[in-house]
């Protein structure tokens, strides 16, 4: 039975659809066949989208008409939930704030409370917290430089990055007990000192890993592909990234030379401030990398606390399974 009206199939329709787009013309319509376009929300689908963003899309059949990108707003209610916990109780939430780099989480946390309680922390608690934090840096800049470059189209960093970042992983373990939510700090102080041949360990990391960084960022620099991709492409400008409060990497690389581990030192980070990059094209990884390695001897050369960690009385520190078989392996485990 012959039918009334007679369409193209998909492709000669997104075709069509196209060269009338490029043409700044629509399709005639089919005369008693009437459509309308169609809003779709895409997103926010974690990981493939990296967090919370979301496009509210525009569909005129298969043809996307347009798409609005909205970034997100993601609060999970972590106040409410802090209400009803003591202060080290809240530790092992602030590891999901950033999961990327828990340990700087903990150790911002918990400088937040110290300063309210007024708790002086002990030198070396400090030195391993700056140490932490900087190796939760480099693993969490490892993961954006490789997942970045694998949505422009550069699988092989991605590699190169998880490598590194395995290898961090492994020493967060030893240190921690965990290697991706460590809840390692505490109010007052850390959960434990560092390990023994600990301290050797990170500082082979940071001599091996230098030139892996290096060669990495060849593969981006020299690759015609991703340069066309990249460069002069979503650039901020210095008004713009103060005026969206932007912060860290993204901020200094707009040409605000602000570094809260320079500008506001901590007595643990006022060594640190001429390794802190400032200008748009620094490579920061290369100089957190270093400021590790720093950080590194320093713990060696401070020598044991007398004190006990976590430094504030009372509080026991958490321990798991991995932690427990340590200690049982040696007889010295606070030894350095």
């Amino acid at each position: 039975m012959a039918t009334e009206f007679s369409f193209p199939d998909s492709a000669a329709k997104t075709a069509a659809g196209r060269a009338a787009a490029s043409a700044g013309t629509r399709p005639e319509p089919v005369e008693g066949f009437q459509t309308e376009k169609m809003s779709l929300s895409m997103g926010p689908s974690h990981p493939s989208t990296h967090g919370v963003l979301r496009l509210q899309m525009e569909l005129d059949g298969e043809i996307l008409t347009k798409a609005d990108p909205v970034v997100g707003y993601l609060h999970r209610g972590d106040e409410k939930i802090a209400e009803n916990m003591t202060y080290n109780q809240f530790v092992p939430y602030t590891d999901r704030l950033d999961y990327l780099a828990p340990l700087a989480n903990n150790m911002a946390y918990a400088i937040a409370v110290e300063r309210l309680a007024k708790l002086e922390v002990p030198a070396r608690c400090q030195a391993i917290r700056v140490l932490t934090a900087e190796m939760a840096r480099v693993s969490a800049h490892l993961m954006g430089l490789g997942a970045f470059a694998l949505d422009v189209g550069a699988w092989s960093v991605l590699l190169y990055s998880l490598e590194e970042r395995e290898k961090l992983y492994k020493l967060f373990e030893e240190l921690t007990g965990a290697r991706f939510t460590t809840s390692y700090t505490r109010i007052g102080g850390v959960t434990r000192d560092v390990p023994e041949g600990w301290l050797g360990r990170v500082s082979a990391f940071c001599d091996q890993f230098l030139p892996i960084l290096e060669e990495t960022l060849n593969l981006l620099t020299r690759n015609k592909i991703f340069m066309d991709r990249t460069v002069g492409i979503g650039v901020i400008s210095k008004a713009d990234a103060l005026a969206y409060g932007l912060t860290g990497p993204n901020l200094r690389g707009s040409g605000v030379g602000l570094d809260l581990r320079k500008d506001k030192p901590s007595p643990a980070t006022s060594s640190m401030s001429s390794m802190c990059p400032s200008a748009p094209r620094a490579i920061a990884t290369t100089a957190i990398s270093s400021a590790a390695k720093r950080c590194a001897n320093r713990c060696a050369l401070s020598g044991r606390s007398s004190r006990n960690f976590p430094a504030a009385r009372g509080m026991r520190p958490m321990r798991n399974a991995s932690s427990r078989r340590r200690r049982k392996k040696s007889s010295a485990p606070w030894k350095s």
